[in-house]
């Protein structure tokens, strides 16, 4: 388990490391080190989405582990492919559902990820 980070913690702007990250809702996932995610949010249309996938640990960041059956407050780590006018198109750790590997997100939702992130030394290039 990450914590989200310091309160007040300086972050870097997604724009200049192509890093984000995404508030969701964390779940247990179906083995260990694996969590399920959730992440909602409202269109530009005004249309409510919800997008379900899962993650390993190291692109989640919580303060509590999820008791069974319930969900905690979190942020999901993602790699940024491209910037539209409103939104984003993010790569996602894992496949949702039924969106693939890549979503389109409003800007607004998406955070920079904390200074004391970079560099990453967990961070597999590779993987993205």
């Amino acid at each position: 388990m990450q914590d989200l980070g310091k309160e007040g913690e300086k972050r870097i702007d997604w724009r200049v490391t192509g890093i984000g990250r995404l508030p969701c809702r964390v779940g247990n996932g179906f083995g260990p080190g694996e969590y399920g995610i959730i992440i909602e949010f409202e269109t530009k249309e005004g249309d409510k989405k919800k997008i379900s996938t899962i993650a390993s640990e190291p692109d989640v960041f919580i303060l509590e582990k999820p008791a069974r059956g319930k969900t905690v407050k979190g942020e999901l780590e993602v790699r940024v492919l491209s910037e539209e006018r409103d939104c984003v198109r993010v790569l996602l750790p894992f496949d949702t559902m039924n969106s693939g590997y890549t979503v389109s997100i409003p800007k607004n939702i998406l955070s920079g990820s904390p200074q004391s992130r970079f560099p990453r030394e967990d961070s597999d290039p590779a993987r993205y």
